[in-house]
């Protein structure tokens, strides 16, 4: 792919027990290779690992790796995405994220956990609980790098934990929907939109 001023790589976060081959992760991707004008783009997705703290390693190490990365995750993975924005102040799009990851996980301390995709076990201990909590309790220090996208049909998660969370950010709040966000490639446009604007 030739690269110009303009390119830049979307690295795309799934969520909890998923994996890099998401339905989300596939439909971008599938996107981008439909629409010869949108060659700039890339995206990769990895493999998240359940350890948090390992997962902020993976991301740092790919913010270093990629050319100009911009975030977009999940759920679990829009935690994540939402971190990276204002660490590195860089664009993220969040999806029906988890707003305090913390009150999900509480509940599952010196449990073992299997991702039925890729096979990982781990076991969740309370070091993962206090890297979840260090991460929530951070201030948006860039909130006009996000874009958070919210259905509130979301059957998983409370959108308005979500809304209120991100409510000095650039938002879009749907009627309906579901956890696994029904609209996704209807606002894909918007979505590349906003990393074009966000780059500029």
């Amino acid at each position: 792919m030739l690269t110009n001023e303009r390119s830049y790589t979307i690295i795309y976060l799934h969520g909890f027990q998923s994996s890099s081959r998401s339905q989300k992760a596939q439909a971008l991707q599938q996107f981008l290779e439909r629409k010869p004008e949108l060659a700039h783009i890339s995206c990769f997705s990895p493999d998240l690992p359940f350890s948090p703290e390992q997962t902020l390693t993976c991301i740092k190490r790919l913010m270093a790796e990629k050319q100009r990365p911009v975030f977009m995750g999940s759920s679990m993975g829009g935690f994540y995405a939402a971190w990276a924005s204002q660490l590195f102040n860089c664009p993220a799009v969040l999806i029906n994220p988890v707003a305090f990851a913390e009150s999900i996980f509480e509940g599952l301390i010196d449990q073992q956990i299997e991702n039925i995709y890729t096979g990982e076990k781990h076991l969740f201990v309370q070091q993962d609980l206090n890297v979840l909590k260090s991460i929530s309790a951070e201030a948006l220090q860039y909130p006009e790098k996000i874009y958070c996208f919210l259905e509130k049909g979301d059957e998983v998660l409370d959108y308005r934990l979500a809304e209120k969370k991100y409510k000095l950010c650039k938002q879009k709040v749907i009627s309906g929907g579901d956890h696994r966000f029904q609209n996704f490639e209807r606002f894909l446009p918007e979505m590349l939109d906003f990393y074009q604007q966000a780059l500029a």
